[in-house]
């Protein structure tokens, strides 16, 4: 049986320098970074007609690194909390690698079953392993951080991507505004910015409250809950909830004070 095997890069002074780069550039953009290690692409696709894809890891330390790498499907929470469990649909090789001091390798992922009418999620999990040689052999390990990542793994589903979603169950009372994301297409979407805007009796803007945007997986949705400003409340006429980034959804929910407000 053919299996994917990883093979070595050279390492040349540029790519170190792109190394650095794509791990800076990780760290800012919010998006899981490692200290001692960078990952390119942060996101890793199978397109339909790709059946493998290939990731890039450097150790960006000047000591050996061991990392192990597991397969996690993905699910999340209502609140958007990352649920894995142990997947035999991909075929991640090498399971366990060793990089030399600035040394890139590709680690290869497989797709070994079937694609679906939505799109599939799953998470690459990257461990660093201890070293094989004591601390004293190798000076300043004994106070070095092991690092850890989850990098998203997408399999794109079997027809067109459809990228949806509606804002649903919107509703103030009681002192807060809850409200669902949903995701009612067949891709994922990873929102920029989900923001609530409350208008006073004018329709003048009391306030705007950002709140934490993040994936949404295909066929599942998310629960928001904004607590209102007790101060306020009661000059609350409507709230308008807007979504940017991966979808663009807007909704505006009228309030009524006596309900709204405790």
């Amino acid at each position: 049986m053919w299996l994917p095997r990883a093979s070595a890069i050279r390492t040349s002074p540029p790519l170190r320098r792109s190394a650095l780069v794509v791990a800076v550039v990780l760290a800012c953009s919010g998006v899981a970074a490692a200290a001692n290690f960078a990952y390119l692409p942060a996101v890793v696709t199978l397109a339909p007609a790709d059946r493998v894809a290939v990731m890039l890891l450097t150790n960006l330390s000047d000591s050996p690194l061991r990392v192990e790498l597991k397969n996690q499907r993905w699910d999340q929470t209502l609140n958007g909390d990352v649920m894995l469990e142990p997947s035999n649909d991909l075929l991640v090789t090498p399971q366990v690698m060793t990089l030399r001091p600035h040394q890139t390798l590709s680690v290869r992922i497989a797709l070994m079953g079937r694609r679906g009418e939505r799109e599939k999620s799953y998470r690459l999990v990257v461990t660093e392993l201890p070293p094989f040689f004591a601390p004293a052999q190798l000076p300043g390990l004994a106070v070095r951080t092991r690092s850890a990542v989850n990098v998203p793994v997408f399999v794109a589903p079997l027809g067109a991507a459809k990228t949806s979603g509606a804002i649903a169950d919107a509703v103030a009372r009681g002192g807060f505004v809850t409200f669902s994301l949903v995701n009612t297409g067949t891709v994922h979407f990873k929102n920029q910015r989900v923001a609530v805007t409350a208008l006073g009796p004018n329709a003048q803007r009391l306030f705007v409250r950002t709140l934490e945007a993040w994936y949404v997986l295909p066929g599942e949705h998310r629960k928001y809950r904004l607590e209102l400003d007790k101060a306020i409340c009661r000059q609350i006429r409507a709230v308008t909830i807007s979504v940017d980034g991966g979808v663009r959804l807007d909704r505006t929910l009228e309030v009524d004070p006596a309900q709204a407000c405790r």
